[in-house]
């Protein structure tokens, strides 16, 4: 009778706002929950959200056929406030900020049927899935389940941004018209 009830909770909580209190991990205060349309949480840790592109505040869900693309590339050295998609009081993680998330990487686990990767300790942990991305070119979804990016507020020179990699947990530069997550830090 729990499970049912969870998973009926879980569904209703897809279409309202959600809260997130985060984590604290390495210093920095992590959202637990991916971002879904701009200024929302994914309902829960496990779920996906949307895919956003560097710089822009539009959001894309997972598909194999997206449709009307942006396929430019944002401009700008740093992710521009207003093309923030966090919720009012986080932001789009430094690259610094990432770097010190991937130091405190853990296993890849499945959790709920989803793969990711943890981070941090017991209690202090952070779920992040392995959303796939969506293609530059043209939005083409990608390898959900063994992919899993995140991007930083830092672009790279050219047209490529810097994001956290869940594969290997290294930092790299990916074309900046990809689709991408975005997990949130509190903004103080």
């Amino acid at each position: 009778m729990k499970i049912l009830f969870l998973l009926t909770l879980t569904t209703a909580m897809s279409h309202a706002q959600v809260t997130d209190n985060g984590v604290l991990i390495n210093g920095i205060h992590w959202a637990t929950r991916n971002v879904d349309t701009p200024g929302t949480f994914a309902a829960t840790p496990q779920c996906t959200g949307h895919f956003y592109q560097w710089n822009r505040r539009t959001a894309w869900r997972a598909s194999s056929a997206t449709t009307g693309w942006n396929s430019t590339i944002a401009t700008a050295t740093g992710w521009k406030r207003e093309n923030d998609p966090c919720p009012s009081g986080w932001r789009v993680p430094t690259l610094h900020e990432l770097e010190l998330l991937a130091q405190a990487a853990g296993e890849w686990e499945n959790r709920y049927g989803v793969y990711g990767r943890v981070f941090g300790t017991a209690p202090y942990q952070l779920f992040l899935p392995a959303s796939g991305r969506l293609y530059s070119s043209n939005g083409a979804f990608f390898k959900q389940g063994v992919f899993g990016g995140y991007w930083s507020s830092r672009s790279s020179g050219g047209i490529s941004a810097r994001y956290l990699n869940l594969f290997g947990t290294r930092l790299g530069s990916l074309h900046r018209g990809a689709g991408l997550s975005v997990r949130c830090v509190r903004d103080f």
